[in-house]
């Protein structure tokens, strides 16, 4: 059976100041990634590049008819 009083004080502070840092820290990142009122994305960063469409889609008619064909 575990005995949880066998943990010190100190050591059980010390586990509350470091789950105080890391939130600390976690809450820096993500208020500060939304200073200034604007949050970036990618869609509107300038890291986003706009894809050339290829030459042979370039080519495809623009209105497709399918057949079918059925044999008896």
């Amino acid at each position: 059976m575990t005995d949880f009083s066998s943990v010190s004080t100190l050591g059980r502070w010390g586990l509350v100041g470091a789950a105080l840092v890391v939130l600390a820290i976690m809450a820096v990142t993500v208020l500060g990634g939304a200073r200034d009122g604007e949050a970036t994305t990618m869609t509107t960063s300038d890291t986003v590049k706009k894809v050339a469409i290829p030459a042979l889609d370039a080519a495809a008619p623009a209105v497709t008819e399918t057949a079918t064909f059925a044999l008896g």
